[in-house]
C-alpha cells in the first residue's frame, strides 16, 4: 500500500520537468523547502486521521472517513469529488506519455505522429490491468517503485559529479529564497507532487490489512514522496543552476534534464532514463485508474451511480464495471482535447493533474475537518503519543495548512496554466472541483439508498460496529461484499465466516466508563462462539450470529 501510494505521487516527475518547470515559471528557487513544508502538513494529516482509522476500521477511501464526521451528505460529495480528481489525474499522466514518445519518434525519424494514437497502448494495458486484483497491481506497483528509486538515484549521483557552474548547492532549503518570485504560485504548483499518499485508505480494507499497517504505510508514502521531492529540487537546482532556472532561461519541461544526462552520461544513458520516466508516469496512472474506479464503485453501492457498477469479479475482487467506465471516460477525455488541438503536456497533463491534484487536497481538507468533529464528539480516550489532544491539534494544523495550499492554488491557476489572468480557462479547474463536490452535496436524498455510505463500506469487509467505538475493529479475511459477490480468497471452511468481537477492556462484558466524559459505556457484548465451518444460508447471506434482533453491533 505504501508503495503504491509513493508511485502514484510520481516522484520522478518532478526530477524530469516539475522542478524546471515551476521554478522557471515562478522565479522561486526556494522549491525545495516548500516541498519539505507541505510534506510536514500531510504528516500531521496523517497523524490526526490515525485517530478515525484506529477507531471505525478499514473503510474504502477518505469520503467513509468525512461521511462518519460530518455526514452523509458531505461524504458524497467528496466521494464525487475523488472520483472526477483521480480520472482526471489518471488521464492527464497519458498526456506525459504521448507528449513524451511523440517527441522521441520526431527527434529519431523526423515523422510527427498524433500523441493521441501513442496513448491507446497504455490506456488499453491500464484498463485491462484495472481488472486484475489489487495484489497483483500492488506487486507492479512494487516494482515501478524500484525503477523509480534506480533512475531518481542516477540523476542524483550525475547532479553531484557534474553540478552547473556554481558547484552543489542546497539553495532551493534556504528560506531566504522563499522572499523572491511568486511563491504563492510555486506553493499552489506544489499541489501536484502529492496527490496519492491517501490512496492508502482507499485499498487497506481490500487488501485485508489493519487500522494500524494502513497507518504506517501512508506514513510511509508521504515521507518517500517528501524526500524524492526534496532530493529532485536540490540536485536538479544544483546541475542545471538555481539562478539560471529562475531566470527562465531554460526551456520548461522535461528536456533541460535529458539534455543535461546526454552530456555527461551519453545518449544510452539518457535513454535508459527516460524510459524509467515513462515506466514510472504508466504506473502513477495505473494506481489513480483503481482509486478512481473504487471511488465509482462506492458512489454506486452508495445509490448515487447505477447499481450494476457496484459489482466485483468473483476471481480478482475488482470492480470491473466500474474499471471499465473509468478507461471509457479517460478515453473520451484524451480524445477531445485532440481534436481540439492541445498540448499534450502544457495543456492535457498540466490542466488535468491540476483539476485532480486540487480536488484531491480540497478533499484531505474535508477530511482532516472530519477528524476535528469526531474526536470532539467520541467519548473514547485516545492513547497514544500524543493522545487525542495531539491529533486534534494535528487535524487543526493540517487543515489550515493544506487548505492553504488549495487556496494559492487556485489563485495562481493562471501562472499554472501559462494564460492570461483574465482568460475564461483560468476558471475551469474551480468549477470542475466545485461543481464536482455540490453534485454529491446535493443529490436527492430520495434517489440514495436507506445505507449510508459509511455503514455501506462497514458492511463490505464486514467490520463489526456497535455502539462502542472500541469494537470497530477489522477482521482481516472475513469480507463479505454488499452484492452478494466474493472476491479474493475465501476464509476456510465456509465464505462468510462470522465476525469476531474484540476483547473489551473491561473484563466480563462488565460497563467501561469514559474518562474524558465519565459517561458509563454500554456493555460489551460477550464473544459468540465460531464454529469451524459455518453453512452458507439460502440466496448467499452470510449466516450472521445473532445478536438481539439484528446483526452484530446492532
Amino acid at each position: 500500500m505504501a508503495f503504491m501510494g509513493a508511485v502514484a505521487t510520481g516522484p520522478l516527475a518532478v526530477v524530469t520537468g516539475g522542478v524546471s518547470t515551476i521554478v522557471g515559471t515562478t522565479g522561486v528557487i526556494g522549491l525545495g523547502l516548500i516541498y519539505a513544508l507541505v510534506a510536514a502538513a500531510l504528516i500531521a494529516f496523517s497523524l490526526a486521521s490515525s485517530a478515525v482509522v484506529g477507531h471505525t476500521g478499514i473503510a474504502a477511501g477518505l469520503h467513509t472517513y468525512v461521511a462518519r464526521g460530518l455526514g452523509e451528505r458531505v461524504g458524497l460529495g467528496v466521494a464525487v469529488l475523488m472520483a472526477v480528481s483521480y480520472t482526471a489525474l489518471s488521464a492527464g499522466y497519458y498526456g506525459i506519455i504521448g507528449f513524451e514518445i511523440a517527441n522521441q519518434i520526431e527527434e529519431n525519424s523526423g515523422r510527427t505522429v498524433p500523441w493521441v494514437m501513442l496513448v491507446v497502448p497504455a490506456l488499453v494495458l491500464v484498463g485491462f490491468l484495472g481488472t486484475r486484483s489489487l495484489r497483483t497491481n500492488a506487486i507492479i506497483g512494487t516494482a515501478v517503485l524500484g525503477v523509480l528509486i534506480a533512475a531518481h538515484f542516477l540523476f542524483d549521483l550525475t547532479a553531484v559529479r557534474f553540478p552547473a557552474s556554481g558547484g552543489f548547492t542546497a539553495e532551493t532549503l534556504d528560506p531566504v529564497t522563499l522572499f523572491t518570485g511568486a511563491v504563492a504560485a510555486a506553493v499552489g504548483f506544489s499541489v501536484t507532487a502529492y496527490p496519492g499518499i491517501e490512496t492508502p485508505m482507499a485499498y487497506g480494507g481490500e487488501l485485508g490489512a489493519t487500522s494500524r499497517q494502513v497507518t504506517n504505510a501512508t506514513y510511509i508514502a508521504v515521507v518517500i514522496a517528501g524526500l524524492a521531492n526534496v532530493l529532485a529540487a536540490v540536485t536538479v537546482t544544483s546541475a542545471l543552476g538555481p539562478q539560471t532556472l529562475a531566470d527562465g532561461a531554460l526551456t520548461k519541461g522535461s528536456q533541460p534534464v535529458f539534455d543535461f544526462l546526454t552530456v555527461h552520461l551519453g545518449e544510452g544513458a539518457a535513454g535508459l532514463f527516460g524510459l524509467a520516466n515513462l515506466v514510472a508516469v504508466f504506473g502513477a496512472s495505473l494506481i489513480f485508474h483503481h482509486a478512481a474506479s473504487r471511488s465509482i464503485r462506492s458512489l454506486a453501492a452508495a445509490g448515487v451511480l447505477p447499481a450494476g457498477l457496484a459489482k466485483r469479479s468473483a476471481r480478482s475482487g475488482a470492480p470491473v464495471t466500474a474499471s471499465y467506465l473509468q478507461t471509457g471516460i479517460a478515453a473520451v477525455v484524451l480524445l477531445a482535447f485532440a481534436v481540439a488541438g492541445a498540448d499534450p503536456f502544457r495543456t492535457v497533463f498540466i490542466m488535468l493533474s491540476h483539476i485532480g491534484s486540487v480536488g484531491v487536497f480540497l478533499s484531505l481538507v474535508a477530511a482532516a475537518g472530519a477528524v476535528m468533529v469526531f474526536l470532539l464528539r467520541s467519548d473514547s480516550e485516545e492513547g497514544g503519543f500524543l493522545g487525542w489532544e495531539g491529533r486534534l491539534v494535528a487535524a487543526i494544523v493540517a487543515a489550515l495548512c493544506v487548505g492553504a495550499v488549495v487556496v494559492s492554488a487556485l489563485l495562481e491557476t493562471h501562472v499554472r496554466l501559462d494564460v492570461a489572468g483574465s482568460s475564461l480557462v483560468v476558471w475551469v479547474p474551480s468549477v470542475v472541483v466545485i461543481a464536482a463536490l455540490l453534485t454529491g452535496v446535493l443529490w436527492p436524498a430520495r434517489r440514495r439508498t436507506a445505507r449510508s455510505l459509511a455503514l455501506d463500506e462497514e458492511d463490505e469487509y464486514a467490520t463489526p460496529v456497535s455502539a462502542s467505538p472500541a469494537l470497530a475493529h477489522l477482521i482481516p479475511g472475513q469480507r463479505t461484499p454488499v452484492d452478494g459477490t466474493p472476491y479474493g480468497p475465501a476464509p476456510t471452511g465456509s465464505y462468510a465466516t462470522p465476525p469476531t468481537y474484540r476483547p473489551a477492556s473491561a473484563p466480563g462484558g462488565a460497563p467501561s466508563s469514559s474518562p474524558r466524559s465519565g459517561t458509563a459505556q454500554p456493555p460489551i457484548p460477550p464473544r459468540p462462539s465460531q464454529p469451524s465451518a459455518v453453512p452458507a444460508q439460502p440466496g448467499g447471506a452470510p449466516p450472521w450470529p445473532t445478536q438481539g434482533a439484528g446483526r452484530p453491533g446492532s
